[in-house]
């Protein structure tokens, strides 16, 4: 009878720990910040405690968050675009230039490590000095430059394994568009 008794609440607590532990894990193994949810949302405009960006317009997945619109601070000569933004009291990576991301931007833009996409990002942007600081293999679209009213643009993009990977894809989105790209490697 005792063993049975044994047995019985070995068993109880072999499942309340696996029901216990179980759902943690897999809550935080869907999400990018270490046990948190990361919100699902849609147009979501959220501040940023930067001197050169004011807010942000983003949508947000498990993946990481799109920046679709930047408020440039005024007066900003550089826009440092963050590396995570604050939603919901939980921070997210940013991972994506969507498009029209940069429209009505002039000043010099720098784009964190954490930037793995581009989007049409520069449709109505008069950007003309870029700084790439990531050396992750960029996924850029064919229309990333489609509508940029500058004249020329330059690109600081950081030398790695996938620089020459993602200076062709830059070239080739510039040509798609028509502009005169010039691309600078930097340490």
């Amino acid at each position: 009878m005792k063993n049975s008794i044994k047995k019985i609440l070995a068993a109880t607590l072999a499942a309340a720990m696996v029901f216990t532990v179980a759902p943690a894990t897999a809550f935080a193994a869907g999400s990018k910040t270490s046990g948190t949810e990361i919100p699902e949302t849609k147009n979501e405009t959220v501040d940023v405690d930067s001197k050169t960006v004011d807010a942000v317009t983003v949508d947000t997945t498990t993946a990481g968050a799109s920046i679709k619109k930047i408020e440039v601070a005024k007066g900003a000569k550089t826009v440092n675009v963050p590396s995570s933004v604050t939603v919901n009291g939980v921070s997210v990576k940013v991972t994506k230039l969507a498009n029209g991301a940069l429209k009505g931007v002039s000043a010099k833009v720098v784009l964190p490590t954490s930037i793995t996409k581009l989007g049409n990002a520069f449709n109505g942007s008069k950007v003309s000095n870029v700084t790439i600081k990531t050396t992750k293999k960029l996924s850029v679209a064919k229309s990333a430059f489609k509508g940029y009213k500058g004249k020329k643009l330059t690109i600081s993009l950081k030398s790695g394994k996938n620089y020459k990977a993602n200076a062709a894809a830059l070239k080739k989105a510039a040509k798609a568009a028509g502009i005169k790209l010039v691309i600078k490697k930097t340490k």
